[in-house]
């Protein structure tokens, strides 16, 4: 067995060149054909892998620098078998520096910290990898047609896992007898070149148990003292990280960071799988390592029906979700860099999303073939499993309205701040949350999942909802013509069209705002109107006027969001009026509605808005009524406009191309260039 590697004390002008020179190692040589003994090769190991890489002690900026993707991949390609070894000396390092007691609680000592920390980022460096080259060699499998015996697999070149299988588990050489006469007929002649088998951590003798190795040694440093849990928490009763969303628990830096670390690993071999599978496959793909996390947070009940949320589970997303929501950006005296405090929420929050979307079935045994010989992948999941997974049940199991409150007024908080710092004119005088559009995701599925959350944050005690359409309308403001932020509107229009579908938010929305309410959205000096205005503007600004072309796919969804609140609209401005009237002139134009089968639908949209305004709202759309007198054309070309028939074809008409170039249309809504009205 490799022996554990040693913490050294190493300065950082020696632990570069001494990391630097273990990276070339791996590269160039292959540690599982040594033509050695058993003693040499350990030590080989011991130099290359423990002293150069576990014991460097360099930050994880320094390690992924010199340790890069490049390298991760040229090794992958020239030696595989040395990535195999260095996963299976990491994961064998972990085992070592961890206790676990009678009660399942892990302990760990204080000089094996720094060893566990190298350990997690080497991992969060090269699980991608190794994910991505088992994946692609299942590809190749399956695209040349070869079965779950192997064959046809030595035309391909051995996945990386492959060697955890053949080479660790070969039987250790047994030495050759004087006369060959005397061994067995089926015997093998000579095993000179097979190295020692080393034993795996906890028994791991395949890939899919190496993956539940994995999954287990992360979820054990989850709650281990005193790396992610202070000294004597657990014997306090201090396992969960945050056990109240008021206040964070003050605690080291040390245990902040080993707790960052401990999720960049997670989250980086979790989405590894994800990115490699199209959302329509994802929850039907073969993902060992999201499948065996989840088979160990949440197994199958005993009838196996449903899967039931283990302790560990409901600690892990109760430290995860009370981290985000009780976190306090700090002032310009800690603006100097990325502390580790923000790191951990960025972490936390990614770490949600993922636990959030865990396939709640294993695939099918079809899908678990492996491509390596011999293994079989024993995991059929029975029928009828409940399709809603257990950690969304977590989060919609909330119920409590003192939690409510603090949960609305910190998901605002933590919104609200990068807007703040955006608009602030002094240079780092507050810390800017990076993850606000991660943070937008996670607080759309608390809605989605919660409905008596939903329900809350439409009464009077979160000012019906209002905190969050201000934030929500000037992120849409601002991203709505940065095409790296498509992802960020759609989440933010989503969360407006379910608040729309309460009537207490709609009815707030008739409260009287000014320009320092919504700083963000460039209204007049002069405005000064309704929150509804504010929703008209913004919505105007996204459907109608040039550079967003690419939300086009959300047209409907934000001209929904009007649609709901408008019967409950007591009186719109002239500016809003104006807009409305504007929105119907370029829908109804003939260059939009022939553009696309469906874009149709953007003009009824717009006539059941004002028809809502006018039969419910009469009497106060004073300025509504002004502005469709006066542009009474539009409504006019509206209410008499015709479709002229299409001319008769030829009978000798050449018609292929016709019908090709209508298989090719698309039949989702376009939004043709067209002259947009000025303001």
């Amino acid at each position: 067995e490799l022996s554990a590697p040693c913490n050294l004390a190493m300065g950082a002008a020696e632990s570069k060149p001494r990391f630097r020179e273990s990276v070339q190692a791996l590269k160039s040589l292959n540690l599982l054909a040594l033509d050695e003994t058993d003693d040499e090769k350990e030590a080989v190991a011991q130099e290359s892998l423990c002293r150069g890489l576990l014991s460097s002690g360099l930050s994880p900026e320094s390690l992924f620098t010199w340790f890069s993707a490049d390298d991760v991949k040229e090794i992958r390609q020239a030696q595989p078998a040395n990535l195999g070894v260095l996963v299976f000396q990491v994961l064998s390092s972990i085992a070592k520096a961890t206790e676990v007691d009678a009660t399942g609680n892990t302990f760990t000592s204080r000089g094996d910290v720094p060893e566990l920390m190298a350990c997690l980022r080497v991992l969060s460096r090269v699980m991608p990898h190794v994910v991505e080259a088992e994946w692609q060699q299942t590809q190749h499998a399956e695209q040349a047609g070869l079965t779950s015996d192997g064959s046809g697999l030595s035309h391909n070149k051995p996945s990386v896992l492959s060697y955890l299988s053949n080479e660790f588990q070969r039987p250790a050489a047994v030495p050759a007898p004087e006369d060959p006469s005397s061994l067995p007929d089926d015997a093998a002649p000579s095993q000179e070149d097979a190295p020692r088998a080393p034993s795996m951590p906890n028994g791991v003798g395949s890939p899919l148990e190496l993956y539940s190795t994995l999954a287990s040694a992360l979820v054990n440093l989850a709650f281990c003292e005193p790396f992610t849990v202070p000294a004597q928490g657990l014997q306090c009763g201090l396992r969960v990280w945050a056990p109240s969303m008021t206040e964070p628990r003050l605690v080291p830096v040390e245990t902040t960071a080993a707790r960052a670390e401990l999720l960049r690993c997670l989250v980086a071999t979790c989405t590894a799988e994800a990115l490699l599978n199209s959302p329509q496959s994802y929850h039907s793909a073969r993902l060992p390592f999201t499948h065996a996390l989840l088979n160990l947070l949440a197994p199958l009940n005993a009838n196996a029906s449903a899967r039931q949320a283990t302790e560990t589970a409901v600690d892990l997303f109760t430290s995860l979700f009370n981290t985000v929501i009780c976190y306090k950006p700090g002032g310009w005296w800690r603006n100097i860099s990325k502390d580790v405090g923000s790191q951990l929420l960025d972490y936390s929050i990614h770490a949600m999303l993922v636990l959030l979307d865990l396939p709640n079935q294993n695939p099918s045994p079809k899908l678990w073939t492996s491509v390596i010989p011999g293994v079989e992948m024993q995991t059929q999941q029975p029928q009828g499993v409940e399709e809603t997974g257990v950690f969304k049940q977590l989060l919609g199991s909330v119920s409590d309205p003192r939690q409510f409150k603090i949960i609305f007024y910190s998901m605002v908080e933590l919104l609200n701040n990068p807007l703040i710092v955006m608009h602030s004119s002094i240079m780092q005088d507050r810390q800017k949350v990076d993850s606000y559009p991660e943070l937008l995701v996670l607080l759309w599925r608390l809605l989605d999942c919660n409905s008596s959350f939903l329900a809350y944050v439409s009464t009077g005690e979160c000012q019906h909802g209002m905190p969050l359409l201000a934030v929500l309308l000037q992120h849409i403001y601002i991203a709505r013509n940065d095409p790296s932020k498509i992802g960020l509107v759609q989440n933010a229009s989503y969360i407006l069209l379910l608040l729309s579908s309460r009537r207490d938010f709609a009815v707030a929305l008739n409260d009287p705002v000014t320009t320092s309410n919504y700083p963000c959205l460039e209204l007049p000096s002069s405005f000064h109107g309704r929150h509804v205005d504010a929703l008209v503007h913004v919505v105007f600004r996204c459907v109608v006027s040039p550079g967003c072309e690419r939300l086009v796919p959300l047209y409907t969804t934000l001209l929904t969001v009007l649609l709901n609140v408008t019967p409950y609209s007591k009186t719109i401005s002239m500016h809003s009026s104006e807009r409305l009237m504007k929105m119907l002139e370029v829908f109804s134009s003939r260059q939009v509605l022939l553009a696309a089968p469906k874009n149709y639908q953007w003009a009824k949209l717009v006539l059941m808005i004002l028809n809502n305004l006018v039969q419910y709202q009469i009497d106060g759309q004073y300025h509504l009524t002004y502005a469709v007198v006066r542009k009474s054309d539009i409504v006019t070309t509206v209410a008499t406009m015709e479709l002229k028939q299409p001319d008769t074809i030829p009978p000798n008409a050449d018609t292929a191309n016709a019908d090709e170039d209508a298989t090719e249309t698309d039949d989702e809504a376009q939004f043709p260039d067209v002259d947009i009205p000025s303001d």
